[in-house]
């Protein structure tokens, strides 16, 4: 999926991109064959070495997406789930505005 997403989003024509990935856990299904762990380790990394591209793996209730993505955080309490998201986001634009302002 992160692959079909990448692949569908660089026919946007907006420079900068950026992919939220959601995970409860390390992937167990790949309808590609092969083994989930490294089909998603090998996506990530495609994906992470387009320039025009960023990814946050965003756990919930595990740590998993340390193991994909360079940007993870992890979200341990449900409730917190709104203002985490949220605050991510605003780091991300900030983020996007001192590198493209």
């Amino acid at each position: 999926s992160l692959l079909w997403m990448y692949n569908e989003m660089k026919k946007r024509k907006e420079t900068r991109k950026i992919i939220f990935v959601l995970s409860d856990g390390a992937p167990t299904d790949c309808t590609r064959g092969g083994n989930p762990h490294d089909n998603l380790v090998h996506a990530a990394k495609a994906v992470e070495a387009d320039p025009a591209f960023t990814v946050y793996g965003i756990g919930m209730n595990t740590q998993a997406p340390k193991r994909y993505y360079l940007n993870s955080v992890v979200i341990d309490d449900i409730s917190t789930m709104d203002t985490t998201l949220l605050g991510l986001m605003k780091e991300v634009y900030d983020r996007g505005v001192k590198t493209n302002g």
